[in-house]
């Protein structure tokens, strides 16, 4: 096993999609929101950053697009934690994300179950355009749930009271993101079913 330059930078989103919950416990609202927004943005950042590289360098490898696809469902998993434990908006966004993360691990299952006949389920450009919806989504989330504890007009709410306006925003995010998601999933599974047939891609 070679640890390439992309296969490094892969390993160092893991580290920063862990630590995007160590502000929570190191500081107070609402500078731990916005240094969870920091290294989310950074490990967000990195996702396109080890695919260049790979590219660039001609030095991918299957190792490192392994450990790709599990530094995506980490950096999702952590970012969904702390949006529902502290945006506030939780319970708003829970249906979404919670059909984000079902597609997410059903389609990697699917990968993972079909191997060597897995060429036809390349990353296309929607899964490339829902990925990047996830983060942004995701993003905005984070960045609400500071400035809410900041009680910045506009973004505070009252105890028991519903989504704001900036919050509103925020749950569209999180649908539009769900909905990308569920497409890209629903066209995989379409190639899927394809390759178990023995029937040719049309692509």
């Amino acid at each position: 096993m070679t640890l390439t330059i992309p296969t490094l930078v892969t390993i160092a989103r893991i580290a920063l999609a862990l630590a995007i919950v160590v502000p929570f416990l190191a500081l107070d609202r609402p500078a731990a929101d916005f240094w969870a927004a920091i290294l989310f943005a950074a490990a967000s950042a990195s996702d396109f950053l080890d695919g260049y590289l790979a590219r660039k360098t001609n030095s991918a490898t299957e190792f490192g697009a392994m450990l790709d696809t599990i530094a995506d469902k980490v950096l999702l998993a952590s970012a969904f934690i702390v949006i529902a434990a502290h945006s506030g908006i939780g319970v708003y966004v829970a249906l979404p994300f919670a059909l984000i993360l079902f597609r997410e691990f059903l389609v990697s299952g699917l990968r993972e179950q079909l191997a060597g006949r897995a060429q036809g389920l390349k990353v296309t450009y929607l899964a490339k355009w829902k990925t990047t919806a996830q983060m942004l989504a995701s993003f905005f989330l984070i960045c609400i749930g500071g400035f809410a504890a900041a009680d910045w007009s506009g973004f505070a709410r009252e105890v028991g009271g519903g989504p704001t306006w900036p919050d509103m925003f925020g749950i569209a995010a999180a649908w539009i993101a769900c909905v990308l998601t569920l497409v890209s999933g629903f066209d995989y599974f379409a190639k899927a079913a394809s390759i178990l047939k023995g029937a040719p891609d049309d692509g």
